[in-house]
């Protein structure tokens, strides 16, 4: 059974309790979030959570008002923001964290203009970086302010702007949108391929706090079929 919620403002509420729909196991997103020991998956425009442990038809659903494009579950980096997953619709960003066990609590949205494909969170740090379907790499920037109810804003930062990139629309050479991303914070590196098969490299700096700065790009002559998408970032990260 599926216990049905609406993200709003605070704590959110419980609406119905109906059947888990079998999309759910054909989902194409899913993970496990360790911090409150829960999996997920993504079928439209809810986020589902269950325990691995209990049985596959019970879970609990998070109604989103778009349909979800990319999940990333954030690794605990602060006393601020603990056990939270980023989740991108086709229109907005939403931060949702986990109080507890039972409670899930929207606690910041941002508006956007295009539409996030792609999400990488760094780990150790409080750095979460999304690829949008404009070609542009952009960093989630969390802000917090402790209190009874913490506070939250989120702040879209591109870093792949350039004064450019007017004169790259006119002769066509614009990026084609960002499909995947994948941080590596071993070698400070974060990687982005693009629906177009370009694969961008950028530099995060020697202790993961630099502005992501352009180090390589790869054009292939025939766009990547998405079934070699994976084959290529696996590739990269060995």
């Amino acid at each position: 059974m599926v216990r049905e919620e609406v993200v709003g403002a605070g704590i959110l509420e419980l609406r119905e309790v109906r059947p888990t729909p079998e999309a759910l196991i054909d989902a194409t997103q899913g993970g496990y979030w360790p911090g409150i020991g829960k999996a997920w998956g993504v079928v439209r425009d809810s986020l589902f959570l269950w325990s691995p442990g209990e049985s596959p038809t019970v879970a609990k659903e998070v109604k989103l008002r778009a349909d979800v494009t990319a999940v990333a579950v954030v690794e605990t980096f602060s006393k601020a923001v603990a056990n939270a997953v980023v989740v991108a619709t086709t229109s907005q960003v939403w931060l949702v964290e986990a109080w507890d066990d039972a409670h899930l609590v929207a606690t910041a949205t941002i508006d956007t203009e295009w539409t996030v494909r792609a999400i990488a969170t760094l780990p150790g740090t409080d750095r979460i970086f999304c690829g949008a379907d404009d070609g542009h790499v952009y960093e989630l920037i969390v802000h917090s302010r402790a209190g009874l109810e913490p506070l939250r804003q989120l702040q879209m930062v591109c870093h792949t702007r350039s004064w450019m990139d007017p004169l790259l629309k006119i002769v066509h050479k614009v990026h084609g949108g960002v499909v995947q991303l994948m941080a590596d914070t071993e070698r400070s590196i974060l990687v982005s391929l693009h629906n177009d098969g370009e694969i961008q490299a950028f530099d995060l700096g020697h202790d993961n706090r630099k502005r992501p700065t352009r180090v390589g790009t790869i054009c292939p002559v025939a766009k990547v079929d998405p079934a070699e998408q994976a084959v290529v970032m696996c590739r990269i990260r060995k």
